[in-house]
C-alpha cells in the first residue's frame, strides 16, 4: 500500500531503496505518473509500479524542515503563479 496521500500541504518523500536520492518532493502529476524534486535537483519521473517506493518521512527534523522548505520553493518558483492576473 502507498504512503502517498494527496494534500494540499506539501510532503517530504525518501525512496523505499534509492537513498543516495535523498529526501524529495512531489512536484507533479501528469499521465498518472508522478514527478518528485529530489534534493539534487534531479527530477525523476514514477509510474504508478514505482510509487509503493515512494515513503512520507514524519516527524521532521530541522534540517529534514529545511529540506522540504528549499524544495517546496523551488517547485512552486517552477510551477509560475497559480493565477497570472494574480502575481504581483
Amino acid at each position: 500500500m502507498t504512503e502517498i496521500l494527496d494534500s494540499d500541504f506539501p510532503a517530504l518523500y525518501a525512496h523505499g531503496t534509492r537513498k543516495d536520492w535523498g529526501f524529495g518532493v512531489l512536484a507533479g502529476i501528469r499521465d498518472g505518473k508522478r514527478r518528485y524534486l529530489f534534493e539534487s535537483g534531479e527530477e525523476r519521473v514514477m509510474g504508478s509500479g514505482a510509487l509503493d517506493m515512494m515513503r512520507k518521512v514524519a516527524p521532521l527534523d530541522r534540517e529534514q524542515q529545511s529540506t522540504l522548505a528549499r524544495l517546496t520553493a523551488l517547485v512552486t518558483r517552477d510551477q509560475g503563479p497559480a493565477d497570472p492576473a494574480k502575481a504581483a
